[in-house]
């Protein structure tokens, strides 16, 4: 019998080193049991996970993968290519043949057979298998079982979990990463060694704690003022709330400006260190966001301890003796499988990953079991999705023993079971919640009442409403679409009053690089004290943070209304209260879809509240309108994903779910890469000329595009202003002609706008 040689590598003078099967998968399995989290709601999946490693490669033992992988390392010298030789389905076979328990049984197929490929739905996977069992595979296994003395775990007392594609999904995360630790390990030992040495240079959660509290501690030395006063007490109620607290779904509902993140993570450290949980994940909904988050935490805790993993993270040069490589590496290491103390991430990161089926995407799901969860801006979770993802929420929560915190100034009513008339699909499973960190005292809360709302529409055309914003010496506009924006800009710039350099246009047609500079620019003349007049989609609402005397608000929910008014009087300096004042463009485009649907809410809300809304952030208020807007959606799985994802083993189909959960629906758009700044003309320049790009280059394309709606990309492809590279198997699109992009709105097509709803 040929040698069982599960990774072979080519070594110095000609050598290869081996690896037999039988170690490679007790070593998988050994892992793979530590990796997988259980409590007494998940009973046994650990042992599920022992089995899945055993099994995994048990297919190498055929003699013609033996065959194949001799040749493929060079070790056969008869010249012959044998064909591939596919070895996972075997180990599927092989575990249905060993446990008569369907459940067991197709836990381990679905983890085996996909662990190269991916999760199966369930007729692909029968279909793969049973063509499989034709070629007798497993009659060639059967007689290697007992040589290879591979002895199973005693699976007899596994508890079927109350969500049993949550629990397959973790122990093909935990088996998946396994499998490559181990042929990490064996097959390049310098990268394993250098894993082990970034995670041993972690500091301790308690190391983290003290650094923070090192941190609030400077926080003494600021004025003494009520919005101070109020901060330390929020800090302090969240810091003794998470020492004193078990594991659960909770809310941090404050207004904005009074130091949530701060308070939510010093919470998020003490929940961790009384509970034992491994890390922190800071889930938050928007990369414009996440950036400013992550220069905090960095600050506060050291980078070594953070990992910011979204679309746009990008690894800076460093100048001749920089450590780009180190950094990328220690970047591909942490992103992998999330073994760092503290994730921060985006929504679509966080949740498409849970709902995936690719090895890659999946393999860092078993790091989400026993964390503290922070879901920032929860108010942000897409409403065509919100029943798959609540319920993911409560099982995380429930089964593998997750605290979650859900963050924000507009908190929805997702503790409530609606059940409303209008809703023909799914509804939205209700979360329970065990409570708000932080009383709601009136004194405490009474500071950030600095603002007065204006709530009733007012009527006005473009040009009326630029007449008033010029009126103004620092003004916040916000508009539900890109060509709102660049119509009120227009307006606005053409008054004969109003200087051009005080204005600063943002929408989503300017790339990632030129929304921050322009950020940028805005804080810095805001903190100059240098009129300011900013016209923005809906993309400034969350987390950015702005501090204007007066904000115009297009017509749109109340918890847009007040996500925009948290840029007004944000740290109640202003002798007057802020003033925030809503309208409806009489010549500006139509809401549709979210958008119409917020304005029918609030509408209904001022209604049946007699227009006598005093204070709209008050939470019984919120509360009152999410009823309402929740009441008129018909479907909160509007991608069937429940459906494909049920409680029976043999009918759950985790590729086809995957392919439909997109939390960004990009069906009808287009990237395009622009010619920003002279990085993004360089760019632009090296994909026309079909150099090779940089690890730094492909994050950049992200820094770099904007995506376009079909029709626009269709115009200026046509008058070719675009030009689509030729990229492998596909192409790159690149705006070629420089005065499409507009150094302050960004991209131009024809001189008119991108007419599109904003919701991120």
């Amino acid at each position: 019998m040929e040698p069982h040689i599960a990774h072979i590598r080519e070594e110095e003078k000609g050598c290869f080193a081996e690896q037999s099967i039988e170690e490679h998968c007790l070593n998988v399995a050994r892992l793979a049991r530590e990796l997988t989290y259980e409590d007494e709601d998940s009973c046994g999946l650990k042992d599920l996970a022992y089995n899945a490693g055993l099994l995994h490669d048990f297919g190498k033992y055929r003699p013609d993968f033996q065959r194949y992988i001799l040749a493929a390392s060079g070790a056969n010298q008869s010249g012959k290519v044998p064909p591939k030789a596919p070895h996972a389905i075997v180990g599927a076979i092989e575990a249905r043949r060993l446990f008569d328990d369907p459940m067991i049984a197709e836990t381990l197929a679905y983890c085996i057979s996909g662990h190269h490929r991916g999760l199966y739905d369930h007729n692909e996977m029968e279909r793969r298998l049973r063509h499989g069992e034709h070629k007798r595979w497993c009659d060639a296994c059967e007689k290697l079982t007992s040589a290879e003395n591979l002895e199973t775990a005693d699976c007899d007392d596994v508890d079927e979990p109350d969500d049993l594609q949550m629990a397959i999904r973790m122990l093909f995360s935990a088996l998946v990463d396994a499998d490559r630790l181990d042929t990490e390990r064996f097959m390049t030992p310098d990268l394993s060694a250098e894993r082990l040495r970034i995670k041993d240079n972690y500091a301790s959660l308690s190391t983290l704690r003290e650094r923070l509290r090192a941190k609030t501690e400077s926080f003494s030395s600021a004025p003494d003022t009520p919005v101070n006063r109020a901060r330390a007490y929020f800090l302090e109620s969240c810091r003794t709330h998470g020492a004193e607290s078990d594991p659960g779904i909770y809310t941090l509902s404050l207004p904005t400006g009074a130091g949530k993140t701060i308070s939510s993570m010093a919470w998020a450290l003490e929940m961790a260190i009384r509970n034992h949980h491994d890390r922190i994940i800071y889930v938050i909904p928007y990369t414009s966001i996440i950036t400013q988050t992550a220069m905090v935490f960095r600050e506060i805790f050291g980078e070594e301890n953070i990992l910011e993993h979204h679309s746009e993270v990008v690894v800076e040069q460093q100048g001749e003796d920089d450590k780009s490589d180190e950094q990328m590496s220690r970047l591909k290491f942490l992103t992998e499988n999330w073994d760092a103390p503290i994730i921060l991430t985006t929504n679509v990161q966080f949740f498409e990953s849970l709902f995936a089926s690719k090895p890659a995407k999946c393999r860092k799901v078993h790091s989400i079991a026993n964390s503290v969860i922070v879901m920032d801006e929860v108010q942000a979770l897409p409403e065509s999705f919100l029943s798959p993802i609540l319920s993911a929420i409560s099982t995380l929560s429930g089964a593998f023993h997750c605290s979650i915190l859900c963050c924000s100034a507009t908190q929805p009513v997702y503790d409530e079971d609606l059940n409303s008339p209008n809703t023909k699909g799914e509804k939205y499973p209700p979360l329970v919640i065990k409570g708000d960190l932080v009383p709601r005292e009136a004194r405490y809360f009474a500071p950030f009442d600095r603002v007065d709302y204006h709530l009733e529409p007012q009527m006005v055309t473009s040009q009326e409403l630029a007449e008033r914003l010029a009126a103004e010496h620092s003004v916040l506009c916000v508009v539900n679409s890109r060509k709102d924006a660049g119509q009120v800009y227009r307006a606005l710039r053409d008054l004969p009053k109003v200087n051009v350099g005080e204005m600063i246009h943002l929408s989503r047609s300017m790339c990632s690089a030129h929304l921050r500079k322009a950020i940028e620019t805005i804080k810095e003349r805001m903190r100059e004290g240098e009129p300011t007049k900013v016209i923005s989609t809906q993309l400034i609402e969350a987390g950015v943070d702005l501090d204007f005397p007066c904000v115009w608000r297009a017509h749109s929910g109340l918890g847009s209304i007040i996500q925009a008014g948290g840029r007004c009087n944000r740290d109640g300096k202003m002798e007057q209260r802020g003033q925030v004042f809503v309208f409806s463009l009489t010549d500006g485009s139509r809401p549709f879809g979210n958008i119409a649907r917020g304005c029918n809410a609030t509408k209904m809300l001022l209604h049946n509240l007699s227009n006598k809304i005093t204070d709209p952030t008050d939470p019984e208020v919120i509360a009152k309108y999410y009823r309402l807007y929740f009441e008129d959606i018909p479907d909160f799985d509007t991608e069937g994903i429940g459906k494909d994802l049920t409680d029976d083993p043999e009918d759950i189909n985790f590729e086809s779910a995957a392919e439909r959960f997109k939390l960004i629906d990009d069906e009808g758009t287009f990237p395009v890469i622009v010619p920003y700044m002279e990085e993004g003309k360089e760019l632009v320049r090296k994909i026309r000329s079909h150099e090779t790009l940089s690890r730094e280059d492909y994050h950049r394309m992200q820094e770099y595009s904007v995506s376009l709606r079909q029709g626009d990309y269709t115009t200026l492809l046509g008058h070719g202003n675009i030009e689509q590279i030729p990229w492998g198997e596909d192409f790159i699109s690149v705006l070629v002609d420089d005065d499409c992009y507009d150094s302050v709105a960004g991209v131009v097509i024809s001189n008119h706008w991108v007419e599109e709803t904003q919701t991120a």
